[in-house]
């Protein structure tokens, strides 16, 4: 199935919009995947059938996103899934831009100006793949904190995303009290990585001693070096790494949970601090719990193929709808290609899912039918279509 005619499914499911704008969307999906050159609007008029200014209104229009996103998860992954939470940082310049301002990034490790976009994908964990459900840019309000931030918008979409997957994987940054306790009060069971200071008690199980005051909860400090064997049990990690799981207290999270403490090698012959995992979901094994973390990395994988292929971090956009429309639009064309080229597929398991070759492909497709329409060529003459279907994946790594 084409990008265009999966687009054209999805959207037969939003009665609400009109035709105009199921047309302009169908046809932008399949633009973005072939567009050459930069993504602005510009560009976007000297490739597509409609004005730069048609394409500026349609951009400062609201579109539902994360519907159509979840209506595109429902009908092409596999029943186990999970929410992946991650801001992304992108690089621009100028002074008008809404919501500029200095931001981790993580690939400089340092903060820098630019935008945020706090971006929601659902990981399918049977086809190991992410896809995109919903980004916003991250401009917290006056005396709003980045976290309230963050916090504020679980709280907003949980209605949404809970239909989709009560699991929630996020980084270490969000192993904070304030956020833990909000994604249970939604009514996620959230996945997370601690920081290496983070402080962990054994929890008292003893008897009674009968003595006056509070009874006794806590049964000395987790040293993360000398762990307790009759608390945290041993198993082995999928690449053969020893790791250990318990039920311990988080100090920094207020609660108890299912740590997961796999010990680092220095490549000298010592050890490091060891990574510290934990699920707020008390029985919950440990393998599980490094599986569902190790599935937060695909969102990368989604970030990366849309800013290299898809124009993310490429708009010309200066207002808050119209950049609102491009970043979602730019994650949602990367989402629609793997559900039409790569998901569900007899050859998925055989090679990973390359954006590049689907580009590659959806480029000289959209070059070739402007030659076939210019030239009144019959593409379904016996002798043309072979041909056409050659020229259709050349330059394709995969061919």
């Amino acid at each position: 199935m084409s990008i265009s005619a999966l687009t054209s499914t999805i959207l037969q499911k939003m009665p609400e919009l009109t035709k105009r704008k199921r047309e302009f969307f169908i046809h932008l999906m399949r633009l973005l995947v072939s567009l050459r050159g930069r993504f602005n609007f510009m560009n976007l008029s000297r490739w597509g059938h409609f004005s730069e200014l048609t394409y500026r209104q349609h951009f400062s229009k609201a579109f539902d996103f994360l519907t159509f996103n979840s209506l595109l998860v429902f009908s092409h992954c596999s029943a186990e899934t999970a929410i992946v939470f991650d801001p992304s940082y992108l690089s621009k310049s100028g002074k008008h831009t809404y919501g500029l301002g200095r931001f981790w990034s993580g690939c400089a490790r340092q903060v820098k100006k630019g935008l945020e976009l706090a971006g929601f994908c659902c990981v399918d964990l049977g086809q190991w793949t992410a896809m995109h459900l919903y980004a916003r840019q991250t401009v917290p309000q006056e005396g709003q904190t980045l976290m309230d931030f963050y916090i504020a918008l679980l709280e907003e979409l949980s209605g949404q995303l809970l239909k989709i997957s009560k699991l929630l994987c996020v980084d270490a940054y969000f192993s904070k009290h304030e956020y833990v306790a909000a994604a249970l009060a939604c009514g996620f069971t959230l996945v997370s990585r601690l920081r290496n200071d983070a402080v962990l008690y054994y929890l008292y199980t003893g008897p009674k001693t009968g003595k006056k005051g509070r009874p006794k909860v806590y049964d000395g400090k987790v040293k993360k070096a000398d762990l307790r064997l009759e608390v945290f049990a041993r198993f082995q990690t999928g690449d053969g790494t020893v790791a250990y799981h318990g039920l311990v207290y988080i100090k920094s999270v207020k609660m108890k949970a299912r740590v997961v403490i796999v010990p680092q090698e220095d490549g000298k012959g010592g050890w490091k601090t060891p990574k510290v995992f934990f699920s707020t979901d008390t029985q919950m094994d440990g393998p599980r719990v490094l599986r569902l973390y190790k599935a937060r990395f695909q969102c990368e994988f989604l970030y990366r193929d849309a800013k290299q292929h898809t124009g993310l971090a490429q708009a010309q956009c200066r207002s808050k709808e119209k950049l609102h429309f491009h970043l979602n639009a730019a994650l949602t064309a990367v989402s629609l290609a793997k559900a039409a080229h790569y998901l569900n597929q007899e050859d998925q398991q055989e090679s990973a899912f390359s954006m590049a070759d689907i580009k590659t492909q959806y480029g000289n497709e959209f070059l070739l039918d402007r030659f076939i329409n210019v030239f009144g060529i019959d593409p379904q003459q016996e002798d043309n279509s072979q041909k056409i279907q050659q020229l259709y994946n050349m330059g394709r790594i995969a061919a």
